[in-house]
């Protein structure tokens, strides 16, 4: 293994880099689902029919929650390193409190589908 994975701040870059390319593809499809909804006239009654209880399409959206926490918790702390004086101790809390906060709802809309 190269040194250069051994720097945590680099597999950090990397990590956030690759959640945005997956989030590009989770959005794509989530997008093009929702055109053939809303062109096949759907009612929200028939979508929820046709995803819930689905492992499929829970799956997916658990890897799209997954992906858009992790994504979006890297995102805040580098802002908060960026742009605020706050120690790392101070950013790695706050990071961690919203990633938590964030997951438990992400798990009550991926139990509402269920």
């Amino acid at each position: 293994m190269s040194p250069h994975w051994k720097n945590p701040s680099l597999i950090v870059y990397f990590l956030q880099r690759l959640t945005g390319a997956m989030l590009a593809v989770c959005l794509a499809i989530h997008l093009i689902t929702v055109i053939y909804a809303v062109n096949g006239e759907l009612s929200v009654a028939e979508i929820a029919g046709r995803v819930r209880g689905n492992p499929g399409w829970i799956a997916f959206y658990g890897f799209f929650m997954l992906t858009v926490v992790t994504h979006a918790t890297i995102g805040l702390r580098n802002i908060f390193s960026e742009l605020t004086d706050l120690g790392e101790r101070t950013i790695g809390l706050i990071s961690s409190m919203y990633a938590v906060i964030t997951l438990i709802l992400g798990c009550f809309a991926l139990r509402a589908i269920w």
